[in-house]
């Protein structure tokens, strides 16, 4: 009986190997007619990070923070209406943790963005739209908290533990709960938190929570899936894209993570593909920006040009055409 199994294991490979073929062959790049939001830095550290916004339609690259006076921009989101944009970034000159500030700019204004917590000597960073684009979740000194677009009403996350930091606070589709990174490093999980809850102690429901690995990064996919990233093991600490599931409360990383590059900053373009940026070999040095295909190993490099450089290209964003 044991050698039947084998062959028939070994039998089985090839097709199992032709079905992968199949299944690659059949999935084309998606069709990109939107906008792609990312920054490049040469290190975190250098404080000279700048703003892109790619337009695929008009096949045009533009900095966006150049003109503006403020320096170390990234990490910004589009309004679910594509007609703001909220991110973080310091006052120029201001090369200090606690000038991190949070700016909110209207698309294709003229004007510069809008310091929402100006002048606070607090660090302000992280910033996502809610669902329907009325109030901002962000980071403020290690706690998660809420402001309306005018930088008005602040109010504080509940449910989060006395002395933990907290910190990439992410809505999930139907605005019900906030998605956080509680702690750092080898001891940082993701926890979900109801939002309207009154209570101060709120129960944080552990979403991704593995000793001695960090999760983080959690980015909403659709009603169901959520995306983070976690080190692949505590050894090699390369960091793998994961996809949670809301109803079957699994998690799995996706197929196309290799365990000797990092994948990083996932985000969703369909129902199958994502942005993402990789370490892998063939790129430009540094992170560059790809598509990766959720259901098989394929990656795909962005090859439009100007986009991946020889420094760090990280932190997409992406907001398809609204259909006519």
């Amino acid at each position: 009986m044991a050698r039947f199994c084998l062959f028939a294991t070994l039998l089985l490979l090839p097709i199992a190997a032709h079905a992968r073929a199949q299944d690659q062959s059949k999935s084309p790049s998606p069709e990109l007619n939107g906008q792609l939001l990312f920054h490049r830095y040469t290190s975190y550290e250098s404080w000279n990070g700048k703003l892109y916004v790619y337009d695929f339609a008009a096949k045009s690259l533009t900095c966006l923070s150049d003109p503006w006076p403020i320096e170390h921009a990234m990490n910004a989101n589009f309004s679910p209406d594509g007609k703001r944009i909220v991110s973080m970034a310091v006052p120029r000159g201001k090369h200090q943790g606690n000038a991190w500030d949070v700016y909110l700019w209207d698309v294709a204004s003229a004007k510069h963005p809008t310091n929402l917590t100006k002048d606070n000597g607090l660090r302000d960073e992280d910033p996502k739209f809610s669902p329907d684009g009325k109030i901002i979740v962000f980071k403020q000194d290690g706690v998660v908290k809420f402001m309306d677009l005018r930088g008005k009403n602040v109010r504080i996350l509940p449910g989060q533990r006395p002395g933990a930091e907290y910190s990439m606070p992410m809505f999930t589709a139907d605005g019900k709960r906030v998605v956080v990174l509680q702690g750092a490093r080898e001891n940082g999980d993701l926890y979900a938190i109801d939002p309207r809850a009154r209570s101060k102690t709120t129960t944080a429901v552990a979403i991704a929570v593995t000793p001695g690995l960090l999760e983080y990064y959690p980015v909403t996919w659709d009603a169901n899936r959520l995306l983070y990233v976690r080190w692949h093991t505590a050894l090699t600490r390369h960091d793998q894209i994961y996809r949670y599931l809301w109803k079957e409360r699994t998690s799995e990383p996706l197929p196309f993570c290799k365990p000797t590059a990092d994948y990083s900053d996932p985000w969703p373009i369909d129902d199958r593909w994502l942005f993402l940026s990789s370490t892998q070999k063939g790129g430009n040095g540094g992170y560059d920006l790809y598509l990766g295909d959720s259901r098989t190993t394929r990656v795909v490099p962005i090859t439009v040009p100007g986009i991946n450089t020889s420094v760090e290209e990280l932190g997409a964003c992406y907001r398809p055409r609204p259909a006519k």
